[in-house]
């Protein structure tokens, strides 16, 4: 629904909230700025998933009977039982 020329209802996303964010003074954030934080939350997540995921294979390769485990029970505690 629309009111007053805006939605009403519906969340945001992130692009929404930055670009209406304002500083002390009441400037909204340049683009460069925008630019830079969605930059940022990408690569930072990226990154993180990645170590995640070099340590566990790292550590699964170093307990093979983990591994083993981990092979068996993989559709059952991922995904629930089908």
């Amino acid at each position: 629904m629309i009111k007053n020329g805006q939605q009403v209802g519906e969340k945001k996303d992130l692009m929404d909230i930055l670009l209406e964010i304002k500083d002390e003074n009441g400037r909204k954030l340049e683009d460069q700025d925008i630019s830079d934080l969605l930059i940022g939350l990408l690569f930072a997540g990226h990154e993180s998933t990645a170590t995640g995921i070099m340590w566990s294979v790292a550590h699964l390769t170093q307990h093979p009977h983990i591994l083993q485990k981990a092979k068996v029970n993989k559709v059952t505690n991922i995904w629930g039982k089908i």
